[in-house]
């Protein structure tokens, strides 16, 4: 709840609650029960539906909160990508549930690293071959994995660091046992769009189990039949080290699980695609690791291994050495995996995991570097392809997300993150019209005759000429084009491909997002991803205010809370109807080039909006303890010269002072320097949501 002074503001704050609510249910008891350990995975949701784009045939869902008895139901079901998004939101106002979430994430992950389509509270699901289906496929769900759990596990050390450091040697986390098995590193260079074979022996057994085991049945078993465990750490350990197997240094992390690794809309680089938005958030996340891990850690015998095989790796400067030597390391550990876990552990050395992570801090450092582009932007995507002695990377057009990977990667100063936001909006990723961000800039697509056409130059080559009149054919006006009977390379002689390539450039077909011109594609502005750039705009401002050298950085905070309003007016509380193309108060999914928004309420974007709500407010947690430093408010944002939301069930009142300082032609109500934190005791309070504190009423 909140009540200020921008009833705009707060119609839209109540419609993102609202629909967040909708995707990720809210609990039906808290705080936890008394003889609920931290670790695992109890989520007493409710209302939680499955959620999807309304027309993906998996979006069938029922919602259902009352049995026939009347009894509250404990359920909730969601797409990966989805669910867990919507619980971190949930958690700012639920803290105390947050280990029992990151329990339900770990448990959820491979032993090879990558995670299942579907999860509910009966377990996991994933994506099997209907024979009688084409359109059924399978492929690993790899991306938002690194982001997702990070955020996770943010919020849980800020609020309570040592309960979690505590768990990272408990040995309580379980492998998920998707029948899928990764190829050999070598066959997935020579075909990285036919990556995984689907072990349907496996499955089938797994299903048999299912009836008398329920959801344990779908994790791996040891040779007692019982759930095997291991540690926080390493799981934590597993899901970056697969990442690392799949790094190529200055092109990103390699997708070639046949799913995309972020970006649905680019589906089509799966295979010769890699991700720089992915490496972005792992140098977060390695970052986070080394804040994290302050003693020795228990992790498998494989997963050691594993890493100092990678380790290894950092000694070679040469590319494609690099990625040999990790993408062997990768084999190897899934061929341990795949024979059976050992269920042996080791001691991994502070020291060792240490030297380690700076290591890898270094390794992605130069590789994020090495992607800054001449406009002042950073890549997204970059393509590869192997020879025999090198790695080629070539790279795609400007993508939003890569710019807002980069601004929350942990890399850039204060004044490089404004440095970037202004040559953002000097870029064709700028829409005037809507005040905001596209995706991708918006290019003219060839019509139909300007396809398939040779160049002039390439007629007279000898192959051209050897298949003229078979593969090639030649229309009235002399021009040279390919049978349309051939859809790609592979159904060609070796000695027309790479002329083919030229033509048709497959190698970089991204999927929609070069040929559609809604859902996400050619100039379309999707709102969830701007709202993701308005939350990292929103930690780059905490990172400066937080420098203990604020007189230098005084000038840097005013540019990036200049920009950070900028987008949010973008986002468009205050947008006229007409301009909008709705009633601004709901959020919607997307807004293409020929109308308005589009797709209202169920879009992910609710989840980044609540969050940046809080930074707003000047709400934070830090070490256990709530700080209040609104240095986002001014005086519109106050009514009768009060703020009223709650936290935790707390009614919070800030009450406006007297004197008002001035700053940028706005009234800033607080600098940058906290003006209540409560104790860990009266945080605690809160968490709990014990009613013990009633109000807390807070002069600015």
């Amino acid at each position: 709840m909140q009540h200020t002074g921008d009833e705009a503001n707060d119609a839209r704050h109540f419609a993102n609650v609202l629909f967040n609510t909708m995707r990720g249910g809210y609990y039906l008891t808290y705080p936890p029960k008394a003889d609920e350990k931290g670790g695992e995975e109890d989520l007493p949701l409710t209302f939680g539906r499955r959620h999807g784009d309304p027309s993906r045939p998996w979006n069938l869902f029922s919602i259902r909160v009352q049995d026939e008895q009347g009894k509250p139901v404990v359920a909730y079901q969601g797409n990966w990508r989805d669910i867990f998004q919507n619980w971190e939101a949930l958690s700012f106002s639920y803290p105390l549930f947050i280990n029992h979430i990151i329990a339900k994430f770990l448990n959820a992950t491979t032993a090879d690293g990558y995670n299942p389509y579907r999860i509910s509270n009966e377990g996991i699901d994933w994506e099997v071959i209907e024979p009688e289906n084409p359109w059924s496929n399978i492929g690993y769900w790899g991306d938002h994995q690194i982001i997702y759990l990070l955020k996770l596990l943010e919020l849980s050390y800020h609020h309570d660091p040592e309960t979690l450091r505590g768990l990272l040697n408990e040995r309580k986390y379980a492998f998920a046992n998707v029948p899928y098995r990764l190829k050999s590193y070598a066959e997935i260079v020579a075909d990285p769009k036919n990556s995984i074979t689907f072990d349907n022996e496996l499955h089938q057994r797994i299903m048999a189990l299912v009836p008398s085991m329920g959801a344990d049945a779908k994790l791996i078993l040891d040779e007692n039949q019982q759930v095997r465990r291991t540690t926080m750490a390493d799981k934590l350990l597993i899901t970056l080290l697969t990442k690392l197997s799949n790094f190529i240094p200055e092109a990103g992390i390699w997708m070639n699980t046949l799913r995309p690794e972020w970006n649905d809309a680019n589906n089509a680089l799966v295979g010769y695609g890699a991700s720089m938005v992915t490496l972005c958030y792992m140098r977060r996340y390695v970052a986070f690791l080394q804040t994290l891990v302050q003693t020795d850690v228990q992790v498998g015998a494989e997963t050691l291994d594993f890493l100092r095989a990678i380790r290894h790796a950092y000694m070679n400067g040469n590319r494609k050495q690099f990625t040999d030597i990790v993408g062997t390391a990768g084999e190897k550990y899934r061929a341990k995996v795949y024979a059976g876990l050992s269920g042996e552990s080791e001691v991994l050395e502070l020291s060792e995991l240490q030297e380690f992570c700076d290591a890898t801090l270094r390794k992605i450092d130069e590789s994020i570097r090495a992607n800054k582009r001449a406009d002042g932007l950073y890549e997204a995507y970059n393509l590869i392809r192997f020879t025999e002695n090198t790695i080629e990377v070539s790279h795609l057009y400007e993508m939003l997300e890569g710019q807002v990977a980069v601004l929350s990667s942990g890399l850039l100063s204060g004044e490089e993150a404004a440095d970037l936001l202004d040559a953002m909006r000097a870029s064709a990723l700028y829409r005037e019209d809507q005040r905001s961000y596209m995706l991708y800039p918006n290019r003219k697509r060839p019509s139909f005759l300007e396809m398939n056409n040779l160049p002039e130059e390439a007629k007279s080559l000898p192959v051209v000429q050897k298949y003229l009149g078979t593969i090639l054919k030649q229309d009235c006006d002399g021009g040279i084009h390919f049978d349309a009977r051939y859809r790609n390379a592979n159904e060609l002689p070796d000695e027309l491909k790479d002329l083919y390539e030229s033509v048709f450039h497959h190698h970089a077909f991204t999927g929609r997002s070069g040929t559609f011109y809604k859902y996400e594609g050619l100039g379309c502005i999707y709102w969830h991803m701007v709202s993701k750039l308005l939350l990292a705009v929103g930690e780059n401002i905490d990172k400066v205010q937080r420098d203990e050298v604020q007189s230098t950085n005084e000038g840097t905070l005013q540019r990036l809370r200049k920009q950070y309003f900028e987008i949010r007016e973008g986002i468009g509380s205050h947008k006229r109807p007409d301009e909008y193309g709705a009633f601004p108060f709901d959020p919607y999914s997307h807004t293409p080039t020929m109308a308005g928004v589009q797709q209202p309420g169920m879009t992910g974007q609710v989840k980044e909006d609540i969050i940046s709500r809080w930074f707003e407010l000047g709400v934070s947690v830090r070490d256990g303890q709530i700080a209040f430093c609104p240095t986002m408010l001014t005086d519109a944002d106050f009514k009768d010269g009060e703020l009223h939301f709650t936290y935790c069930g707390t009614e919070i009142v800030y009450r406006k002072a007297k004197s008002v300082c001035q700053s940028e032609g706005r009234s800033v109500l607080c600098q940058a320097k906290p003006v209540c934190v409560l104790t860990k005791e009266q945080s605690a309070h809160l968490f709990a949501r014990d009613g013990e504190i009633k109000q807390l009423i807070i002069e600015i």
